[in-house]
């Protein structure tokens, strides 16, 4: 909705790119991830664990997968 005073209405700035094209997760995900595993020393599977009660359910294997691309 706009108020019909402006002739191009509503205008969004683009969304950031992502960390890794054809995932959904934001470079924020991604950085807490890997900050828990490499500098906390968590367990992926801790941090899956914990990412459930949020509605973020995700399984380790994928969590595992985006490691090598990003470190």
């Amino acid at each position: 909705m706009d108020c019909g005073g402006c002739e191009r209405g509503i205008v969004q700035a683009p969304a950031p790119e992502r960390s890794i094209e054809t995932a959904i997760p934001t470079g924020g995900m991604v950085v807490t991830v890997i900050v828990d595993k490499h500098a906390w020393h968590k367990p992926l599977c801790r941090r899956a664990r914990n990412m459930a009660p949020q509605g973020l359910p995700i399984d380790r294997s994928t969590l595992t997968r985006g490691q090598p691309n990003l470190a």
